[in-house]
């Protein structure tokens, strides 16, 4: 098959990642790519073959120069001819109807931001506990009402409006027109609140790649704790430095990632006395990542935003560290309770604090839940299972079944 890829960016965060793992597996399988992408100047890892098509801003609903961008995204489907049509990103309403008339189109749901203006799915103010809490409703115009009484997206009509219109647009137009795929059940239960048939969603959990070597017991260096992640408050990590400051001094930090909220983290470890526990290392490329796991004691991914999946976890999980995650979205799909890990209230950073001091202050429970996550992640969550499971719906899409 020749797949035209539709994303934002080629580089930057996880999306992203999974959008370079599965161009190089489809390309080991014989199909050929290429991705149409919004930001000009970016480039995909030099072992990721697929062509590139730049078009500045075509993805985003405020597309600072509209036709010309439509009029690259044409030359890329001419050019291309495209037996099938995968989007992972789009907000323009134009684009996507533009797709749509040239080839058959799969979208698949990496994250809310289809079906939630602000993205986090969390009404932020006016909630029974008084604090942020999973929003309940479809999208609609009601959203821009919530974004004055719950602070779940930008109040600004001129931002507020256009992006609702396209984002029910596009919906509108997925209902009728695309094959739907996401990566738990957890988004294909927020896109059925959104009309669409559930029977007709394929749930495809991200995947990982074990380490090629076995790894060491978590803690053998020591009780440390890793957050590997973007650096963003919806991500928890405040909560997990407060629970850090919850614990014995001997416990340290390792925070691997980067994000608009990098600056007031440290900010907030200094505010907790914690600078000489917190090692910030920003954004890593995989080997140090994997260095990372292999001296972690156990993982720990606090989101206080409801995760679409969270591929942190399951990689934790492949390099044999136990995973302490707060019970948001999906994480509770790959995150066994007692036996992978610990769940905890999202938030919660006594209780965070707790289930971590129980890890990391017992070696034989560290050992078992580590194996346990170890084989899940061998079991369940392997790159043959999503590439094979993805294959099969863009063959039955471009064969207009």
């Amino acid at each position: 098959m020749k797949i035209l890829h539709v994303a934002p960016h080629l580089s930057g965060g996880g999306l992203e990642v999974y959008l370079h793992e599965a161009v190089r597996r489809l390309a080991a399988l014989g199909h050929e790519a290429a991705v149409l992408h919004g930001r000009p100047g970016d480039a995909l890892p030099a072992d990721v073959a697929a062509r590139t098509y730049p078009a500045a801003g075509v993805t985003e609903a405020d597309c600072p120069d509209l036709p010309g961008a439509l009029a690259l995204a044409r030359r890329a489907l001419d050019a291309e001819a495209p037996d099938v049509i995968l989007i992972h990103g789009a907000t323009q309403h134009r684009l996507v109807r533009l797709l749509a008339g040239a080839a058959p189109l799969v979208r698949f749901v990496h994250d809310a931001h289809c079906v939630c203006p602000g993205g986090g799915k969390t009404l932020r103010r006016g909630t029974a506990s008084g604090g942020p809490e999973p929003c309940p409703y479809p999208l609609g115009w009601a959203c821009l009402g919530r974004a004055w009484t719950r602070r779940c997206t930008a109040r600004d009509p001129r931002v507020a409006l256009p992006l609702l219109a396209h984002l029910r647009a596009n919906l509108a137009l997925y209902r009728q027109r695309a094959a739907m795929a996401c990566p738990s059940a957890f988004i294909r239960a927020l896109l059925a609140g959104n009309g669409f048939d559930p029977a007709r969603v394929a749930v495809l959990p991200h995947f990982t790649t074990p380490p090629a070597q076995a790894p060491s017991a978590p803690g053998a260096h020591g009780p440390v704790v890793l957050y590997a992640g973007r650096v963003h408050w919806g991500k928890g990590p405040g909560v997990l430095l407060r629970a850090l400051a919850l614990l014995p001094p001997e416990v340290s930090l390792d925070l691997a990632g980067d994000g608009p909220d990098l600056a007031a983290v440290k900010d907030l470890a200094r505010a907790l006395d914690l600078e000489g526990r917190v090692r910030f290392h920003g954004w890593l490329e995989r080997p140090a990542l994997e260095a990372l796991y292999a001296r972690a004691a156990v993982v720990a991914v606090p989101s206080l935003v409801p995760e679409a999946f969270c591929v942190a976890g399951i990689e934790a999980m492949a390099h044999g560290r136990p995973v302490v995650g707060a019970a948001s979205g999906a994480i509770g799909e790959w995150l066994e309770h007692g036996i992978t890990g610990w769940l905890v209230p999202p938030g919660d950073a006594a209780a965070l604090a707790a289930r971590l001091r129980e890890i990391l202050f017992s070696t034989e429970l560290a050992k078992k839940m580590g194996a346990a996550g170890r084989e899940r992640a061998e079991r369940d969550f392997t790159p043959g299972a999503h590439v094979s499971g993805l294959v099969q719906l863009l063959e039955r899409t471009a064969r207009g079944g």
